[in-house]
């Protein structure tokens, strides 16, 4: 996808370790390298809820599919209340 296509807050497909996954776009940073104002996306892996960061909006494959977001949805409400019962 281009960088004009992206974003924050919403649900993406992306590549992170060689895999396709669905990733939230958290934030877009600016930084300055060498002179030039580059951008760095940072986002979560809903997955495993890491945090990682792009160096390229190319990364992101296409916008989540519906209904993989709220099954997702649901899977994440399941697995935050098990954690609460674990550590409780």
């Amino acid at each position: 996808m281009k960088q004009s296509d992206v974003y924050i807050g919403m649900l993406y497909v992306a590549k992170v370790s060689n895999k396709l996954t669905v990733v939230r776009l958290e934030e877009i940073r600016e930084v300055v390298r060498c002179g030039r104002l580059l951008k760095r996306y940072v986002v979560t892996n809903l997955k495993t809820d890491r945090r990682c960061e792009f160096r390229s909006a190319g990364r992101f494959k296409s916008v989540a599919p519906i209904d993989f977001i709220a099954m997702d949805k649901a899977t994440s409400a399941t697995s935050d209340t098990q954690k609460r019962e674990v550590i409780a």
